[in-house]
C-alpha cells in the first residue's frame, strides 16, 4: 500500500563516464609512459623525467581547474615541452595529442556490468552521461562510440557545453534544461 503512495518519481539517470562506466586509469596511466617514451626516443631526454613532469602538469590542471579548455592535452603537452625546453609549435603539440589519444582509445575497457546495469535503467529511465572535458566534446564523444555505449544515452553532456568542470552546479542545470524535468526527477 505505502508502495503505490511513494512511487519513485525519478525520470533520469545521470553517469559519470572515466573510471565509473569505464577504466579510464589504466589506460590513461599507459598511455603516458608511451608518450614518455615516445618524446624521450624523439629528443634523448630520460623517459623516466618526461613522465614526472607531465604527472606533475596534469595534476596542476585535473580537478583544481574550473575551464574545460585546461583540460586538453595538446595544453598539457606544450607546458611539457616548454618545461623541458624543447622547441615545438602548436602543431607538434597537436600531432601528440593525436597519438596520445590514438593510443588511450583502444585501451579503454569497460567494466563487466556496464552494459547490463545500462540495459536494464534504459527500461525505466532515460539516462545521461556529464562528464569532464577532454579538451574538446568530440575526444570523448568518439570513446562512448567506439565503446558502444552511445545507444544508452538520451543526453551527453560535457563540460565544453557549459565551460565549467564538475562539480560546477551549472552542468547540472544544464542537463535539467535539455531534458526538460525538474530536480526531484533526476
Amino acid at each position: 500500500m505505502l508502495s503505490k503512495l511513494f512511487k519513485p518519481r525519478l525520470k533520469l539517470v545521470c553517469f559519470d563516464l572515466d573510471n565509473t562506466l569505464y577504466d579510464f586509469a589504466l589506460a590513461e596511466a599507459e598511455t603516458e609512459v608511451y608518450l614518455a617514451e615516445l618524446i624521450s626516443k624523439r629528443f634523448k631526454k630520460p623517459a623516466k623525467n618526461i613522465l614526472s613532469k607531465f604527472i606533475e602538469i596534469k595534476k596542476k590542471h585535473l580537478h583544481n581547474d574550473i575551464d574545460p579548455n585546461n583540460y586538453s592535452r595538446a595544453l598539457w603537452i606544450s607546458e611539457l615541452f616548454r618545461d623541458l625546453k624543447i622547441k615545438l609549435n602548436s602543431l607538434d603539440s597537436k600531432e601528440y595529442e593525436g597519438k596520445y589519444w590514438e593510443y588511450l582509445n583502444p585501451r579503454v575497457k569497460i567494466f563487466p556490468e556496464t552494459m547490463n546495469v545500462l540495459e536494464n535503467l534504459r527500461k525505466k529511465y532515460k539516462i545521461a552521461c556529464l562528464s569532464d572535458s577532454d579538451g574538446e566534446k568530440q575526444i570523448k564523444i568518439e570513446r562512448i562510440n567506439a565503446l558502444g555505449l552511445n545507444k544508452y544515452f538520451d543526453y551527453m553532456i560535457t563540460t565544453d557545453d557549459t565551460g565549467k568542470n564538475k562539480p560546477s552546479a551549472e552542468n547540472y542545470e544544464y542537463l535539467l534544461k535539455i531534458s526538460g524535468l525538474k530536480p526531484a526527477s533526476a
